[in-house]
């Protein structure tokens, strides 16, 4: 588990073909969040989720905040994914100790999820 430096974008999920949670990463001390993910080579889609931790061991569903944009769907903090591009969510009103990604389900496609985080 890495700690998060402030210009230093951290993964979360690399080019992953499975559905599963990636690794958490420390988030202490961060209050905001910018996630990309890219998706490459979807035709039907993909769920995703960002979940957080404020213990290290039980991860809720964090919600975005944000507009949506062609090609994601965001319901419940559920992003949904159809169309291979970048997507940018963002976060807000983080207190946290660890965040990761969780590609909750999966039809086809590559996803690789990368978090940047700020005060």
């Amino acid at each position: 588990m890495g700690a998060i430096k402030r210009d230093s974008p951290v993964t979360l999920l690399s080019a992953v073909v499975a559905t599963g949670a990636g690794s958490a990463t420390l988030a202490y001390g961060f209050s905001r969040a910018t996630v990309a993910v890219t998706v490459t080579s979807e035709t039907t889609g993909g769920v995703l989720q960002i979940e957080g931790s404020v213990d290290g061991t039980n991860f809720g569903i964090l919600t975005p905040i944000g507009s949506v944009v062609s090609g994601c769907a965001i319901t419940n903090g559920l992003i949904t994914l159809s169309a291979d591009g970048t997507y940018i969510v963002k976060f807000e009103g983080l207190a946290l100790k660890e965040i990761r990604a969780n590609l909750s389900a999966r039809t086809d496609g590559t996803y690789t999820v990368k978090v940047s985080m700020a005060e």
